[in-house]
């Protein structure tokens, strides 16, 4: 099934075909009889190093039940960056 898949894509696209694929684009591609699995471990234990929160203990919800958010709540911060680049991908 495999290689009539990548035969049709040759007919398709331009391409090189370099063997099973592994790590892409952030996910973790594991091969079984049962199927193909795809997981996000690595990149999530990246972020967590990234903005240092490898050592944070996990919560099924990360926030407090009865939290309300305002807009004037809080201190500015001085440099949004680090927290822009947290979520959203490639930023300033």
């Amino acid at each position: 099934m495999q290689h009539s898949f990548i035969d049709i894509l040759y007919k398709q696209f331009a391409m090189k075909y370099l063997g099973d694929l592994h790590y892409f684009l952030g996910l973790h591609v594991v091969y079984s009889p049962s199927g193909i699995f795809l997981m996000q471990q690595k990149y999530v234990h990246d972020l967590l190093y990234k903005f240092l929160f490898q050592t944070v203990k996990p919560v099924t919800t990360p926030s407090a039940d009865p939290t309300t958010l305002s807009l004037c709540d809080g201190d500015l911060l001085t440099d949004p960056s680090h927290y822009w680049s947290m979520v959203v991908p490639h930023s300033i």
